[in-house]
């Protein structure tokens, strides 16, 4: 019997559940110019991904080559300010999560971190 009122563990962040992260390598992305960048704004990032099971990381693995050319191709429709801003990388990160999904089959992505950015206007 389950009492609702008793102390709720979350499903997806509970300790007892591992945590299936993949690691992005470093991209370096060529991104929109805007009034406040040069004529070449670019990007450095790496990325977590975190999947909602073993399987779509090995999925990530398997098909990284596709990936990253997605990712790219996301990334490169921001401009740099919005990749320089907190709002801008938060919804980048939104964008990256829903198009990977898109393409894979064995799972989902539930959340893609954001490890490393650095852009130069």
């Amino acid at each position: 019997t389950v009492n609702p009122d008793d102390e709720k563990e979350p499903f997806y962040d509970n300790l007892r559940m591992g945590n299936h992260l993949f690691l992005v390598p470093k991209m370096v992305v060529n991104l929109k110019k805007s009034a406040k960048s040069s004529d070449t704004p670019m990007g450095a990032f790496e990325f977590y991904i975190e999947g909602t099971n073993q399987d779509v990381l090995i999925e990530s693995k398997d098909r990284e080559v596709e990936l990253r050319d997605l990712m790219y191709r996301t990334i490169e429709d921001f401009t740099f300010e919005q990749a320089d801003s907190p709002e801008g990388k938060e919804l980048m990160t939104e964008k990256l999560r829903k198009e990977v999904n898109m393409v894979l089959t064995q799972g989902k992505i539930r959340k893609v971190w954001l490890k490393t950015a650095i852009v130069k206007p």
